[in-house]
């Protein structure tokens, strides 16, 4: 059975998912729920796709924390599914508006494990996972400091596999997260 975009939307606003009109609309757009066909004037859209999309598994910012005890870093820029892999790679690793201290977390992990495990959602769901495996400050931006950085981007390894097919629910915000470093945000440096 098909959905038109309005009845597809509405559907992912309700529990499990309860997501806000525009997350909707958002995860539709990017082909989460496939490519919609033409019908009349809307957009449709398969219903069983958009019950897969709703009956994912939800991956809490705790329990993403306590799976990635070391960090991982939770895209919420808008990538398209669709999208070849090495356009996703490209929208993904460029211009993060992160300050010194965050930019400071990333290479003390990529000194410690070699890589910091970044996941892309869209309205919570994951579209894609790569490995940070290198960061470096980009110019102008709105970052703390009002520097952007890149990130040099490696295909994910296998911890990939327990965030594929999920969603990890973020709530509003900045384009950007990192589950279980709050504890390191508030340490405090002292001295000159």
């Amino acid at each position: 059975m098909d959905l038109s975009g309005r009845q597809a939307a509405l559907l992912l606003t309700l529990p499990p998912t309860s997501l806000t009109q525009r997350s909707a609309r958002r995860v539709l757009a990017c082909g989460l729920a496939g490519t919609p066909r033409i019908g009349g004037s809307t957009w449709l859209y398969d219903d069983d796709a958009i019950s897969a999309l709703r009956a994912r598994p939800t991956i809490g910012a705790q329990e993403c924390a306590r799976r990635f005890p070391h960090g991982i870093f939770v895209s919420r820029r808008q990538v398209d599914v669709r999208w070849p892999s090495a356009q996703r790679r490209q929208t993904l690793g460029r211009g993060w508006p992160i300050g010194l201290v965050t930019q400071l977390l990333i290479v003390a992990r990529l000194a410690t494990d070699g890589f910091l495990p970044l996941v892309a959602t869209v309205g919570g769901f994951v579209v894609d996972g790569f490995d940070v495996t290198g960061v470096a400050m980009s110019g102008g931006g709105d970052g703390n400091d009002g520097t952007t950085h890149d990130f040099t981007l490696a295909d994910p390894g296998e911890w990939f596999d327990q965030l594929r097919e999920t969603r990890v629910p973020t709530g509003r915000g900045r384009e950007w997260t990192m589950p279980g470093w709050e504890a390191p945000r508030k340490l405090r440096l002292s001295g000159a």
